[in-house]
């Protein structure tokens, strides 16, 4: 009876909370490309489980949708048509049966992609003598237009309370984040360190925070006789409120900023920076047909 007697007796340490169908999206951002105001229409897929004994704990966040909104980075505004798509998700090991508290490991996994174009201009190289799109002729819009796509995956080790109506996870994260190249922007590979919060009420509450900093690895300009490292620092809080209805509400804020370090072969360094990225997405999901019971 040992092993079975675990998975067929009370689940008195579990959890499950899903949400899924068709969301619609406001979200307004502001950065060194300009301010943004997006609106989104697609479907997601959404929530937090555990096996019945509690061991295992998993996450995810699935979404597709169709995008489009205007980028104020000139003076006449510029409309940008494209397609959004998320995918994230974490999973751990608890290394407790008989407590709430445990001891907790996983990892996390993720990428977010997105493409947004402006009709009679061309995500793709115009001829082979360029790597740049049509879009460099509008502006900077890095990270709010062309092809924006960043991935995350890493380790998570922390502490986990679980019982069957709620779930708290606070961890140490270590991680890599990557960028991909823009049109004024080259490509990062981040090592980040941080912090995060994870704390769900089974199908009524659930809100997060992580706070990451990381740097890249260093770039050497030996004509100009200095090397250039890259570092960033991202903060990222979700709130979710499920209804009975099974429909629900989120509201994301996130925050970020680049600074640049260079250091001359002499010996005398400088730190720039950008401005602060900050985004705040209101999102609102109704289910398209209704869980089983």
């Amino acid at each position: 009876m040992g092993v079975l007697g675990v998975f067929l007796s009370s689940p008195a340490h579990a959890i499950d909370s899903v949400v899924h169908g068709a969301v619609a999206d406001l979200g307004a951002e502001t950065s060194a490309a300009g301010d943004a105001l997006m609106a989104e229409f697609g479907a997601e897929w959404s929530g937090i489980h555990s096996d019945r004994s509690g061991r295992w704990l998993v996450d995810w966040d699935l979404l597709a949708a169709l995008r489009t909104g205007v980028l104020a980075n000139s003076l006449q505004p510029l409309t940008l048509f494209g397609g959004h798509v998320l995918a994230w998700g974490q999973i751990g090991v608890r290394t407790s049966l008989t407590d709430p508290w445990s001891p907790y490991v996983g990892t996390r996994l993720g990428g977010d992609l997105l493409v947004m174009d402006h009709p009679g201009l061309s995500l793709s190289a115009p001829n082979t003598a360029t790597s740049f799109s049509t879009l460099n002729t509008v502006n900077n819009m890095d990270g709010v237009g062309g092809v924006v796509a960043t991935g995350v995956v890493g380790l998570e080790l922390g502490a986990s309370l679980l019982e069957l109506d709620h779930s708290l996870r606070m961890v140490a994260i270590v991680q890599e984040s990557l960028h991909n190249r823009g049109t004024y922007t080259p490509g990062f590979a981040f090592t980040d360190v941080g912090l995060g919060v994870r704390f769900d009420v089974a199908q009524s509450i659930s809100t997060s925070v992580d706070v990451v900093v990381g740097a890249a690895p260093r770039r050497s300009n030996a004509g100009l006789g200095y090397t250039d490292q890259t570092l960033h620092g991202r903060l990222d809080f979700g709130l979710r409120k499920i209804f009975d209805n099974g429909m629900w509400l989120d509201v994301g804020l996130t925050a970020e900023r680049y600074l640049d370090r260079i250091t001359y072969t002499p010996g005398a360094s400088y730190t720039t920076a950008d401005a602060f990225t900050f985004s705040l997405a209101l999102s609102f999901g109704f289910p398209l047909w209704r869980r089983a019971p």
